[in-house]
């Protein structure tokens, strides 16, 4: 079996780009799917790679600031450069187990799932990820942003393709990500994950069912993580699992919480806020959708 190196790289994706007749030592893409790396492909590392592949499984920051690009509307690719609120979401998802993302609109967190979460698809193995929520286009979102960022990776840091399509990704190390989407009590989780997002939780029905029916679960299984990221929904089961989360309530969960707002993305002024007051009609839906307010509706 041929052993690929970066320069025999190189040299296949001119091919590819010429749409030059490839060999079949030389198709490297899964499905001829462009930027995908199939399975079963020998690579030889260089030096420089064997660093770099260190420094990104040591820091997922590294890894999102120096490799990962994320595509924009015009079809190009912009680097990723974290803000302050990106980065600390990054390192609380590596430090805690069990992590609330109380989160307002607009904040750019499904890109930051997205990295945290094929990072651990990349450098692990056999990890298991679950995405649930209310629709299975909120957690789709996620799963194309993942297929975004790991094709603009360089090729050394990429895990060959199993599976590849709209409901999950499987690498030849065996991790895997699934959308799962939540209906109704009828749902039953048959496989054993090592993290689970409730992707905007506060919008799912029966929010306490759910959450009984996964924390056992994932609370036994060692150095499992759980993480609920969602914004403010009235007066719900998620709005008292964030008060029993927070510092100094007597019912404290073994949940940890950051709390991300509005004004913490450059160029939020009092303007800005004004201007999306109008676009929702109300102050108190602004400070529902960005303020993270839970408000009561009586």
């Amino acid at each position: 079996m041929k052993i690929l190196n970066k320069e025999i790289v190189s040299e296949i994706i001119k091919k590819i780009e010429n749409k030059e007749q490839l060999s079949r030592f030389d198709k490297i893409e899964f499905q001829n799917i462009k930027g995908t790396r199939k399975a079963n492909i020998l690579y030889s590392y260089n030096e420089e790679e064997i660093i770099e592949y260190s420094k990104c499984y040591n820091d997922v920051c590294y890894f999102a600031e120096k490799y990962c690009k994320i595509m924009i509307d015009d079809g190009s690719t912009n680097n990723i450069n974290l803000r302050d609120y990106q980065t600390n979401i990054l390192n609380k998802y590596s430090s805690n187990r069990f992590f609330i993302n109380l989160i307002c609109r607009q904040m750019g967190i499904d890109v930051i799932n997205a990295i945290y979460f094929l990072h651990k698809m990349l450098f692990g193995i056999n990890i298991n990820i679950g995405i649930i929520s209310h629709k299975s286009m909120s957690s789709i979102s996620i799963l194309d942003k993942i297929k975004n960022v790991y094709k603009n990776l360089p090729f050394f840091l990429k895990k060959g393709i199993v599976a590849w399509n709209n409901k999950n990704i499987i690498f030849e190390n065996g991790s895997l990500i699934d959308i799962i989407t939540f209906y109704n009590k009828g749902l039953s989780i048959d496989k054993n994950y090592d993290i689970i997002l409730l992707n905007e939780f506060s919008k799912i029905k029966d929010q306490e069912y759910l959450y009984k029916l996964i924390f056992p679960t994932i609370s036994s299984i060692s150095n499992s993580q759980l993480f609920i990221k969602s914004g403010p929904n009235g007066n719900c089961f998620f709005n008292k699992l964030v008060e029993e989360t927070e510092d100094g309530h007597p019912n404290r969960n073994v949940f940890n919480i950051l709390r991300t707002y509005w004004w913490q993305v450059k160029g939020r002024d009092d303007k800005w806020k004004q201007d999306e007051i109008k676009k929702l009609g109300s102050e108190e839906l602004f400070m529902e959708e960005y303020g993270l307010y839970f408000i009561i509706k009586r």
